[in-house]
C-alpha cells in the first residue's frame, strides 16, 4: 500500500475521557489509553465507579438547566436550531463518517420540551442562549452512556456480555434508522396492507392512505426548508451561527397545513402538547434522562394554539411502522398477539425467502417445511449447497435495545432460530433420503443424493435490526447460546434486500457468505450488516494472515457512503452515485461468471475458491491464461499451466485448446499431482478457444484421500524426469537452490538434484 501524502486531507476525529482516547482516521477507528499495567485499569474501573453519584449529580444539574433554557425561552426556537444543526444535510457532500450532527439531540430536546408544564413565552432567543443549551446537550448525553456503562453490575458479569450491552447502549443513544427510506416505505405499505380493514374500521383510512399522509407532511417541511435554503436564510442560520436573525420565521416553517388528505383529527391523533410527555419523568432515580420513554415515537407532531408542527420530520418517518403497529396494540390486544404476530412472521417468511431466490437464481426453494421431529421455514437447494432458512419476526423491546435484554430476549430471535437449523441439518445427517412435507400444500419433498451437497449454510431473517446481537454472535456463547460448531448468519430484511439487489452473481453471494460467518472467529465488530458486506466488496473479510492479532477489535468506518450515494442517486437526492461492485477486475470476474454460466453441478466449489485468491493471484491467474493461450495456440496442441496453494491444501490446473481436450491425459495429470503434493482436493479448468474469439469452460474436481502406490511413484519420478529434460530445453542449467521444475516446491538440491 503506497503512503499517503502530507498534503492530503484524512478525516480526523478524536475523543478523549479521562485516559480513554477514541481516534477515528479515515475508515479506521482506534480506541487507546495512556494505561501501563493492568492495575492501573482496575484503579480507573474502580474510580469511575466511585465517582457515579458525582456524575449523576452532574446529569441532573445540566438537565435542570436546559429545563431553564427551555422555560425562559421559545422552545420552537430550540427544536428549529437543534434540527437545523443535527439533521440537515445537503446530500451532495454529506458523509456519515464526517457528520457531525446527532438525531437523538433532537429528540431529546423535544422530549424534554413536551414533559414541562409551564407557560409558553415566545421570547426571541439568543446565539448565546443557543450555544449554552447545545454544549449541554453535547456533554449531558455522552455522560449518560458513561454513567450507566461504569455501573457496578455491568462490570460483574462476564465482559463479552459487558461489551454486548454497552453496545447495545451506545446504539439506542446514538444510532438512528435502520433502512433506506424506499425500501422502509415499500415494506411497511406491503406489511400494513393485510390490516385495512382494522384501520378503515377505527380510522376511517386505509393504511395506504396513513402512510401517504405522514409521506405528505414530511413532504410539506421539505418543501418549506427547500425555499429557505434558495433563499440563503437556511445558510445564514448554519454556516454563520445568526439565529437571532432566524427567529421571525421559525415556527411557520415546521407547520402542517390542514387539507382534504390532512384532516384535523388524523393530525390531532398524532401530536402531542406541551405538558403531555408526563412518561418521560416517570422513572424518579433517573427523570428526564434520554434513556427514558418518550411520547414523542407516537406522537411526533407538536399542537400548540390549535395549529400542528412537525420540528422533527425524520423522527415522523422513522417512527411510522411502530405508529402504526401501537395502534393495533392499544385498540385490539388480542389481536395484536394473534393474527397480528402470526400476519408478520409469514410476511418476513415470504420476503426473506423471496430475496434469497432472487439472489440465487434458478435454486429449487421450498417453503414451510415439516419433517419427523421439527420444522423449518424454508430449504433453498442451489447447485451442491444447501440453505436452511428461519425467519423470526419477534419485537427487540425498547428495554432490551438500551442493553437491559433478557436472555430470553436474545433466544427467541436468534438462539431458536439456530436450534432449529441445527434440527433440520442433523434430520438430513441422519436419514438417507431425508423427507419433508410443505405445510400449505401436502406435498411431499425428497432431499435426494444428499452426499452431492457439501456446503450447508444457516439463516436467521429478522425483521427488526439486531445491531451487535446479531453481528457479535461469538458474545453470544456467554448466554450458552450458540454452542454448535456451526454459525448462523442472522441478517435484518432490508439489509438482506440490499444484498439482493448489489450481488452480481449467486457465486459471490456463497463466498461472502462464507467470509462473513468467518469473521465471526475474529475481533472483527460492527452493528451494521452493510458494513460487513461493503468491507468485503472493497477490501474483502480475509482476516487469517494474523493482521489482527494487535487488535482487541476493529470496527469499520464510512465503508456505506457508496452505497448510502447509490441509493441516494437512486432517490434523486444528488446528481451521481455509482452501483458498488466487488472490487475484482472485470476479467477474472468474467471468469467466475463464465465457470457459473456452465450450470454443471459442483460449480460453486471452483468459483468460490477462486474468489478466495487476492488481487495478485487474480493478475497471475489471467496473465498465465493468456500466455498459456499463446502457446496453445503456436505448439497446435492442448497446453496447461499449474498453482498450488498450500494455505488451503488445493491445486489448480488450466487447461487450454483451440482444439478437443484429451480428458484421460487431464485425470492422470491431475490424480498425479494430487499424490505428488499429498493434497486432497485439486481442480482442473479447460477453456476452449474457439476462431470467432469466444471460449467455453468446463471443469471437473478432484477428491481422494492420499496413501502410497507403487504404481503411481513408478509414474511420478517418471513425470519429474520429463519435466526436468523439458525445462532444460530452454533453460543453460538449474541452480541447485532454484525450485525444482518437477512441480514439487522443493529446491532442486532436495528433489530431482540429489
Amino acid at each position: 500500500m503506497s503512503k499517503k501524502k502530507k498534503s492530503q486531507k484524512v478525516d480526523y476525529e478524536v475523543f478523549n475521557y479521562g485516559p480513554i482516547k477514541m481516534e477515528k482516521i479515515g475508515r479506521e477507528i482506534n480506541i487507546s489509553t495512556n494505561w501501563r499495567k493492568k492495575p492501573q485499569f482496575e484503579e480507573y474501573r474502580e474510580q469511575v465507579a466511585e465517582n457515579r453519584s458525582n456524575l449523576k449529580i452532574e446529569i441532573d444539574t445540566k438537565i435542570k438547566e436546559l429545563v431553564e433554557i427551555i422555560k425562559n425561552n421559545d422552545p420552537f426556537s430550540l427544536l428549529v436550531f437543534m434540527f437545523a444543526k443535527n439533521c440537515f444535510i445537503d446530500f451532495e457532500s454529506y458523509k456519515e463518517s464526517s457528520h457531525e450532527g446527532y438525531e437523538c439531540f433532537v429528540e431529546y430536546s423535544q422530549s424534554l420540551i413536551l414533559s414541562q408544564d409551564f407557560q409558553f413565552r415566545p421570547k426571541i432567543i439568543t446565539d448565546e442562549t443557543i450555544e449554552k443549551y447545545e454544549k449541554l446537550i453535547n456533554e449531558m448525553i455522552p455522560d449518560v452512556f458513561w454513567f450507566f456503562g461504569s455501573d457496578p453490575r455491568i462490570n460483574k458479569k462476564n465482559h463479552l456480555e459487558n461489551e454486548l450491552r454497552i453496545q447495545c447502549l451506545l446504539q439506542y443513544l446514538f444510532v438512528r434508522g435502520d433502512s433506506y427510506p424506499k425500501h422502509y416505505i415499500e415494506m411497511i405499505s406491503e406489511h400494513y396492507k393485510e390490516y385495512n380493514d382494522f384501520y378503515e374500521n377505527n380510522f376511517g383510512l386505509d393504511s395506504n392512505h396513513i402512510i401517504a399522509n405522514f409521506l405528505e407532511i414530511k413532504q410539506q417541511i421539505s418543501s418549506n426548508l427547500n425555499h429557505e435554503i434558495k433563499n440563503k436564510d437556511m445558510e445564514k442560520l448554519l454556516v454563520n451561527g445568526k439565529f437571532d436573525q432566524f427567529n421571525s420565521k421559525v415556527k411557520s416553517l415546521f407547520e402542517v397545513k390542514q387539507n382534504a388528505n390532512l384532516k384535523f383529527d388524523f393530525l390531532k391523533m398524532i401530536s402531542s402538547k406541551i405538558g403531555d410527555n408526563q412518561i418521560f419523568k416517570e422513572n424518579k432515580a433517573f427523570s428526564l434522562w434520554p434513556i427514558n420513554d418518550s411520547i414523542i415515537y407516537k406522537k411526533p407532531l407538536i399542537e400548540y394554539d390549535k395549529k400542528f408542527y412537525c420540528f422533527n420530520p425524520i423522527l415522523m418517518f422513522r417512527n411510522i411502522d411502530y405508529i402504526l403497529e401501537s395502534w393495533i396494540k392499544t385498540l385490539d390486544n388480542d389481536f395484536y398477539h394473534g393474527g397480528y404476530q402470526n400476519s408478520r412472521a409469514a410476511y418476513l417468511e415470504k420476503k426473506g425467502i423471496e430475496y434469497l431466490s432472487q439472489i440465487l437464481k434458478g435454486a429449487n426453494v421450498y417453503q414451510n417445511l415439516v419433517y419427523d421431529g421439527g420444522e423449518t421455514d424454508g430449504l433453498i437447494l442451489f447447485d451442491n449447497c444447501i440453505f436452511i432458512v428461519e425467519a423470526k419476526a419477534g419485537e427487540f423491546s425498547t428495554i432490551a435495545r438500551r442493553g437491559e435484554f433478557k436472555k430470553r430476549d436474545i433466544e427467541k430471535l436468534i438462539e431458536d432460530a439456530y436450534n432449529q437449523a441445527i434440527r433440520t441439518k442433523n434430520y438430513i445427517d441422519k436419514n438417507a433420503t431425508p423427507t419433508f412435507k410443505i405445510k400449505d400444500t401436502g406435498k411431499i419433498f425428497e432431499l435426494k443424493n444428499k452426499q452431492d451437497y457439501r456446503y450447508v449454510f444457516f439463516i436467521n431473517i429478522t425483521l427488526q435490526k439486531l445491531g451487535h446481537i446479531a453481528t457479535m454472535l461469538s458474545s453470544l456463547k456467554v448466554f450458552n447460546f450458540i454452542q454448535g460448531k456451526e454459525w448462523i448468519w442472522s441478517v435484518f430484511i432490508n439489509d438482506l434486500r440490499v444484498i439482493a439487489e448489489l450481488i452480481e452473481s449467486p457465486s459471490i453471494f456463497i463466498h461472502y457468505l462464507k467470509r462473513r460467518i468467518k469473521a465471526y472467529d475474529y475481533p472483527f465488530h460492527s452493528p451494521d450488516e452493510l458494513d460487513f458486506f461493503m468491507f468485503y466488496y472493497y477490501e474483502g473479510l480475509f482476516f487469517e494472515n494474523e493482521n489482527l492479532k494487535d487488535f482487541h477489535m476493529l470496527t469499520p468506518s464510512g465503508y456505506t457512503e457508496k452505497l448510502d450515494r447509490y441509493y441516494d442517486y437512486q432517490a434523486g437526492s444528488v446528481s451521481s452515485g455509482e452501483k458498488p461492485k466487488l472490487q475484482i477486475s472485470d476479467e477474472y470476474k468474467k471468469l467466475i461468471m463464465d465457470i457459473e454460466a456452465t450450470q454443471k453441478f459442483g460449480f460453486t466449489t471452483v468459483t468460490t475458491y477462486l474468489l478466495d485468491f487476492d488481487s495478485t493471484e487474480h493478475q497471475r491467474i489471467l496473465d498465465t491464461i493468456k500466455s498459456t493461450k499463446e502457446i496453445s495456440f503456436n505448439k497446435g496442441c492442448q497446453s496447461s499451466f499449474t498453482l498450488q496453494f498450500d494455505c488451503c491444501l488445493m491445486g489448480l490446473v488450466v487447461f487450454i485448446t483451440h482444439n478437443s481436450f484429451n480428458f484421460n491425459e487431464i485425470d492422470n495429470y491431475c490424480y498425479l499431482k494430487m499424490y505428488q503434493t499429498k493434497y486432497p482436493e485439486w481442480i482442473a479448468i479447460m477453456i476452449k478457444y474457439k476462431m470467432d474469439g469466444t471460449r467455453d469452460l468446463d471443469f471437473k474436481i478432484y477428491n481422494k484421500k492420499w496413501q502410497f502406490d507403487q504404481e503411481m511413484e513408478k509414474k511420478l519420478k517418471y513425470y519429474q524426469k520429463l519435466t526436468v529434460q523439458e525445462y532444460l530445453k530452454n533453460h543453460k542449467k538449474i541452480g541447485r537452490n532454484d525450485i525444482c521444475p518437477c512441480g514439487t516446491g522443493l529446491k532442486y538440491k532436495k528433489c530431482c538434484g540429489r
